[in-house]
């Protein structure tokens, strides 16, 4: 089916805080991206923020083979420009084939892509945990954790809200807790 990006929807939730690979069916195709659910029980900020990440990561339509990088909020250039990306012209009936998922702790951070590598950052119980998951596989290549205090107040939260930030072979997340952590990637 033709892709029209007035009819672009958030797929119906699957499961709460997941991050999902899609690419197209069709073999020949190299156009990759990635989506994420949410649960309709979440706050509405949050499934409003689900929409946002969900529309941004398609139209940035993740190319492992000859995509840039997206290793920062808003992309390369911070300004939600993919320069030279191109997106897949149709897709397959009944929509993308999903490659692979990751469960996710709680958050708001969105992730960083670099390379063959997905930069996730998260809240798992007392800690906030940074994460490289292979793009081709979905399995975890590595992960760091770290202490964390989350407590009520005007604005209470359930993770960290910070996208990593990926320079020269680092990765820096700035936690909810105010702590600003580095970890190689």
């Amino acid at each position: 089916m033709a892709r029209d990006p007035a009819t672009w929807h958030v797929p119906k939730p699957r499961a709460e805080n997941t991050v999902a690979y899609i690419q197209p069916a069709a073999a020949s195709s190299n156009h990759h991206w990635f989506a994420m659910t949410c649960s309709s029980v979440v706050r509405p900020s949050y499934r409003v923020f689900c929409l946002l990440f969900w529309g941004l990561m398609v139209s940035v339509a993740v190319q492992p083979t000859r995509g840039g990088d997206w290793s920062q909020i808003l992309g390369p250039h911070r300004n939600g420009v993919a320069v030279g990306e191109k997106l897949a012209a149709t897709w397959p009936q009944g929509g993308p084939r999903e490659k692979w998922t990751y469960k996710l702790g709680q958050g708001y951070a969105g992730p960083a892509v670099v390379g063959k590598r997905v930069i996730v950052f998260h809240r798992v119980g007392n800690v906030e945990r940074v994460e490289a998951i292979d793009a081709t596989s979905g399995q975890q290549v590595w992960k760091r954790d770290f202490d964390a205090t989350y407590g009520g107040g005007v604005n209470s939260d359930t993770g960290p809200r910070c996208v990593p930030l990926v320079h020269q072979g680092r990765v820096y997340v700035y936690g909810a807790s105010g702590d600003l952590h580095c970890v190689s990637l």
